[in-house]
């Protein structure tokens, strides 16, 4: 998972899997807040790559 649509990709599929039962909702929200944390870090290293990006124009 390297970009945050990738992240909300994992998280609809958490979501599917819950509704139907195939995986325990307290097990979820665990892994819905492993997921947060990798979306966070997925955007901030967008951000950075585009911020070299633009310094290395100038």
């Amino acid at each position: 998972m390297d970009t945050v649509a990738d992240v909300k990709a994992e998280a609809c599929k958490l979501y599917r899997s819950v509704r139907a039962k195939e995986i325990d909702a307290s097990e979820a929200g665990k892994l819905a807040y492993l997921l947060q944390i990798i979306a966070k870090l997925a955007e901030t290293s967008e951000l950075e790559a585009k911020i070299i990006a633009l310094e290395a124009e100038e």
